[in-house]
């Protein structure tokens, strides 16, 4: 399913400097398609959850750093489980379907099982928790990481939405990823997801939302998807999850 051009050794060294990369092409090609189809197939459906967590009208001014990105933390976008990440963890979230019907019942332990197992998004849940990408992972990271413990889920941006600082937290949580799906995307429209210095104010580091690239990163990372203009007419997909390091700690 990857692109068989990608140097990973080359990947490896320029992770280890900077313990973060952006990986071009990821996908093969016309597997990359065969995703994004299956985003479209999610929004044709309205199979989306919509998640709105915090009140994003609060702010503190005189909070700095992480008890200021702690507290105004909030977010709203749509999400679709698809592989470890149980509906009841999204709904403490409040995350909502919008109704719809003639579906089949949805099992809370495991709601990517909605989907047919044919389905473009199951195949790349299946491929990111297999044991060989948790391989592939390791090498470029060095991390030892913990097999069948990695999260993904599908996101949906659309005007309005956002996402506030936040750094994903610590370990467990060893690696950060997201892989970019979106097309047909100015850079007017805003959605970037964005790296920020450890204040929390200063952006270093700016992602504009592509297709078919991977962002890998160490966590705690502190970052932030910038607000969706009202005037796109383009939707911002991406898969997005963490791979985690059980250790030197307690599996739950």
């Amino acid at each position: 399913m990857l692109n068989k051009n990608l140097d990973f050794e080359k990947i490896k060294n320029e992770y280890k400097d900077k313990r973060r990369i952006i990986i071009s092409d990821f996908l093969d090609k016309n597997i990359a398609e065969h995703v994004y189809k299956g985003f479209l197939n999610l929004t044709e459906k309205n199979l989306w959850y919509q998640s709105n967590f915090g009140n994003h009208r609060y702010f503190d001014k005189n909070m700095k750093g992480m008890e200021s990105a702690s507290v105004h933390f909030t977010y709203k976008f749509e999400k679709y489980p698809i592989t470890n990440f149980k509906l009841s963890y999204l709904l403490d979230a409040d995350c909502r379907r919008k109704k719809v019907t003639n579906l089949r019942p949805v099992d809370k332990d495991h709601p990517e099982k909605e989907l047919s197992e044919t389905h473009p998004l199951r195949k790349i849940g299946n491929m990111i928790n297999s044991r060989q990408f948790h391989d592939l992972i390791t090498l470029i990271t060095g991390y030892k990481l913990t097999y069948d413990m990695s999260y993904c889920f599908a996101s949906r941006y659309t005007a309005d939405d956002y996402m506030g600082a936040h750094s994903d937290g610590g370990l467990p949580r060893r690696v950060g990823y997201v892989l970019n799906m979106t097309k047909h995307w100015l850079v007017h429209w805003g959605g970037d997801m964005v790296i920020l210095d450890h204040t929390y104010k200063n952006v270093v580091e700016d992602y504009t939302p592509s297709f078919n690239n991977l962002i890998l990163f160490d966590v705690p990372l502190p970052h932030a998807v910038l607000p969706v203009s009202i005037y796109c007419q383009s939707d911002r997909y991406a898969f997005t999850g963490w791979f985690f390091d059980y250790s030197q700690h307690r599996r739950c």
